[in-house]
């Protein structure tokens, strides 16, 4: 019933931001309960360029096989996996970027960084860049 619910809202929602955009929304492609595409069971290369819907509402954008070129580091911290680097990061003020450099459901390092600045090729690290 709160799935109902929750879709009953977002359609809503989607419909009133469609009425006051210049650009028609198509309903019929979206994912009403889930907007990104990455989720804990996502995986590189295949999630490649996906959004990625953070607690409290933050999007990050997801990039396999990348890192950054210049931007500010924050500091390193370990995480269990890939979210948690990426929730680490949402919590601080100061960090727009991560790059993690194990698999998805590995523990590995995590480097927060300020964000901004362009990105390289770099195999077996994944980036989020935050959005919002």
């Amino acid at each position: 019933m709160l799935a109902s619910i929750v879709k009953i809202i977002s359609v809503a929602a989607l419909g009133f931001a469609s009425i006051s955009s210049t650009t028609p929304v198509d309903l019929s492609t979206l994912d009403l309960e889930k907007r990104g595409g990455w989720t804990s069971q996502s995986t590189c290369p295949s999630g490649d360029g996906q959004e990625y819907d953070g607690p409290k509402g933050g999007a990050w954008i997801v990039r396999c096989g990348m890192d950054t070129v210049a931007t500010t580091f924050i500091q390193q911290i370990q995480t269990d996996n890939f979210i948690d680097c990426i929730q680490a990061c949402g919590a601080n003020a100061n960090c727009g970027r991560v790059t993690y450099t194990a698999d998805v459901g590995g523990s590995g390092p995590c480097y927060l960084k300020t964000g901004g600045g362009p990105l390289t090729s770099s195999a077996g690290r994944k980036v989020a860049t935050k959005r919002n």
